[in-house]
């Protein structure tokens, strides 16, 4: 035993002995905790554990973190920085025990989920547009459900080729499903014209035997006479409507009821095709009407033609390939046939052009259907899609009203 506590012991007994250790453990404990502080510790961070474990022995460390406890998380990084430093498994266990608990994660709360929309249309087969943007075609039963809207106001609107447009505007909470049910109603056919109420007169007096059976009229698989017809669909009846041949438009100046004017240019003259009246007088509805083009059956005891231009196109033609669907340009009083090219020849510049696409329905029968939707204006399939200097241009017009 060192003389100092030798002679703390004789000379005052135990209690100078417990006094000699207190008096060592407040000088260690102010090294430790600087003197500044008046009150004890909370508990020991992570950094005080580590230097404790570098200067005095594991028994010392313990005896401390179980006085004044531990102030830090007790996570991964810290055990091993502790074990690094000298921790024992013992005292590992202890500042564990005596760590507080590290708060439980906070997540976010998930976003909300989408409003659903259900669209029930009679008929079916109908097409679904949302603030203006094609969101898909009811089945067959009507229905077609929608589920990736925003929140919010929306437009709806339901359209189908031969009825009336039905629109609505729905008001979409998320996580909420709301329910459009609609009827749209068909368009009567158009009045028939004089000539053809006279022409149905006729027909109905003369005698049966004079007549050749013909079909149904409005088949689209009954033959029917040369030229290009619009399917009308209501319900489930069906209405044959032929296009009529807009009037002619020639490169004379005197063309009576249509012009062809040049004009000069340091490229040679330019052509432009005016047809008089701003609107076709057969109107359609929009979206994307089906046509039919039938094709002449004559053809072999038809003469030789001089001009092919000038003869019956559906003659000379046995496809929908000969014509091009144009784009009309309305102006106040006429219509204008967008052209480019020289004097020799124009040709419809493309962007004016609707695509289209066909397919053989039967001998001399083709279907068309164009390839997206008819917005408003004025249209017309021109034969041959150039303006022939020596030939009449041959176009079959009609027009697209906006939806109601």
């Amino acid at each position: 035993m060192p003389l100092f506590a030798r002679s703390l012991t004789s000379s005052h007994g135990g209690r100078l002995i417990h006094g000699a250790l207190a008096v060592c453990a407040l000088f260690w404990s102010c090294t430790v905790f600087p003197a500044s502080s008046q009150e004890p510790p909370k508990g020991l961070s992570e950094e005080q554990v580590v230097k404790l474990l570098k200067e005095d022995p594991a028994p010392r460390v313990e005896y401390l973190v179980n006085k004044y406890g531990i102030a830090f998380f007790f996570t991964s990084d810290a055990e091993k920085k502790l074990r690094d430093a000298g921790a024992t498994p013992d005292l590992l266990q202890l500042i564990r025990r005596l760590a507080p608990e590290k708060p439980a994660e906070v997540k976010p709360p998930p976003p909300p989920p989408h409003p659903t929309l259900v669209i029930h249309a009679k008929p079916g087969e109908a097409e679904v547009y949302v603030d203006d943007e094609r969101r898909g075609q009811t089945g067959a039963d009507g229905t077609l459900k929608l589920g990736d809207l925003a929140s919010g106001s929306h437009k709806v609107r339901i359209s189908m080729a031969g009825y009336h447009s039905y629109e609505v505007s729905v008001d979409l909470d998320a996580g909420e499903t709301n329910t459009v049910v609609a009827e749209l109603q068909p368009i009567p056919p158009p009045a028939p014209t004089k000539e053809e109420a006279r022409a149905k007169d006729i027909a109905k007096s003369t005698p049966a035997a004079d007549q050749k059976p013909r079909g149904d009229h409005d088949d689209p698989l009954t033959p029917h006479s040369p030229g290009i017809y619009y399917l009308q669909q209501i319900g489930s009846v069906r209405h044959m409507i032929e296009l009529a041949e807009a009037p002619p438009a020639s490169r004379s100046l005197q063309g009576g009821r249509s012009s062809f004017g040049a004009f000069g240019s340091l490229g040679g003259p330019k052509w432009k095709t005016m047809i008089f009246g701003s609107n076709a007088h057969f109107r359609v509805p929009t979206g994307r009407p089906v046509f039919y083009f039938y094709a002449s059956t004559a053809e072999a005891d038809a003469p030789a033609p001089v001009y092919s231009l000038q003869n019956d196109p559906f003659r000379y033609n046995s496809a929908p390939s000969g014509f091009v669907l144009v784009r009309l340009q309305s102006q106040k009083n006429t219509r204008e046939v967008p052209m480019k090219g020289s004097a020799a020849s124009a040709t419809v510049d493309e962007k004016d052009t609707v695509p289209f696409d066909y397919e053989n329905a039967a001998a001399g029968i083709y279907k068309l259907q164009v390839k997206s939707d008819l917005g408003p204006g004025e249209y017309g399939f021109l034969y041959g899609g150039m303006l022939q200097l020596m030939a009449q241009t041959r176009l079959f017009d009609f027009g697209v009203d906006k939806s109601k």
